[in-house]
């Protein structure tokens, strides 16, 4: 006849686990879920630069692979006193981007906890070096009314004849691969990366200018440039966190006597309303008055500026 056992015991314990601990990094700042691309080929192993958004990456898995679903809980990444507490995702996956990787040597490491199926584990130390980032450094001369015949091609690429007499107006952009885009000389990158400091000069031909990258003003300006043709470069002197830069510029600038001698005019710039309040607009009036009328009235662009450029206006 059928009969039925007694129940029997069954202690079902976590088997043990290992954690893998690896790293990438990005060009620039990530947004949430972006995976790391692989570590550049021109750095050795174990080297960040600097300014570079970098993820550390845990996955608990089965040490002697006789479960095959995968790791819950969370993952404590540390780095000397830095410590990171992150969830596994639905891949059994857990990913730390430090704000702030700071230069020189870290060793991180990644603490699972377990969970029901997994025992707790720790991942070997990742040994790396963070050594200085290379900003990006660009000069973009303005095209401006004492442009003839000019057209922009990009940023490396400016085709135009400027009338020799005027002045040449240079913006300077470096940024350290940190933000979307190239940050002026006053846009600092976001989150705790410390933005390039120092100086930078800019060469027209023989002519130099010297800038702070903290000036109030991040325009150059270059007066009575005469006759000729001109290369235009730049170099950056570095500081503790990012390597020095040095641009040139494709192409060269030219600059000619005009046939019919310039006539002097009169730039004179009114406001409506002359007081407002942050909620307010103002109206900026400018009249480019010539002092004969030998050349018929003045055309072309008028630069406003404010603590830097803040408009251009036909004439």
């Amino acid at each position: 006849a059928p009969s039925t056992s007694a129940p029997v015991a069954v202690t079902i314990t976590p088997e043990a686990s290992a954690t893998t601990l690896t790293y990438g990094y990005l060009g620039g700042v990530a947004a949430p879920g972006t995976p790391p691309v692989s570590p550049s080929a021109s750095l050795p192993q174990g080297e960040v630069p600097y300014g570079r958004n970098v993820a550390f990456t845990a996955t608990p898995s089965s040490q002697a692979a006789k479960t095959t679903g995968l790791a819950t809980g969370t993952v404590i990444f540390t780095d000397g006193g830095t410590t990171a507490t992150v969830p596994l995702d639905s891949n059994g996956i857990a990913t730390w981007r430090p704000a702030n990787f700071a230069l020189g040597a870290h060793s991180v490491t990644a603490a699972y906890s377990g969970d029901a199926s997994y025992q707790a584990s720790t991942s070997p130390a990742l040994a790396i070096t963070v050594v200085k980032g290379t900003p990006e450094l660009f000069v973009n001369p303005a095209i401006n009314g004492d442009c003839t015949g000019g057209t922009t091609t990009g940023i490396n690429s400016i085709v135009c004849t400027y009338q020799a007499g005027t002045s040449m107006i240079v913006s300077v952009q470096l940024g350290g691969l940190v933000a979307s885009g190239i940050s002026g000389l006053l846009q600092e990158p976001t989150g705790s990366i410390a933005p390039p400091t120092g100086t930078v000069t800019v060469n027209l031909g023989s002519y130099s200018q010297t800038q702070t990258l903290d000036s109030s003003d991040p325009l150059l300006t270059f007066p009575s440039i005469p006759a000729g043709t001109y290369s235009l470069s730049a170099s950056y002197s570095g500081d503790a966190n990012w390597n020095a830069a040095t641009y040139t510029d494709s192409s060269q600038l030219t600059f000619t006597t005009p046939s019919t001698p310039l006539t002097a005019t009169t730039t004179t710039l009114t406001l409506t309303p002359s007081s407002v309040d942050s909620t307010g607009s103002v109206t900026f009036n400018i009249s480019v008055q010539e002092t004969s009328s030998q050349n018929g009235p003045p055309d072309g662009l008028v630069n406003l500026y404010g603590n830097g450029e803040i408009g251009r206006a036909h004439v």
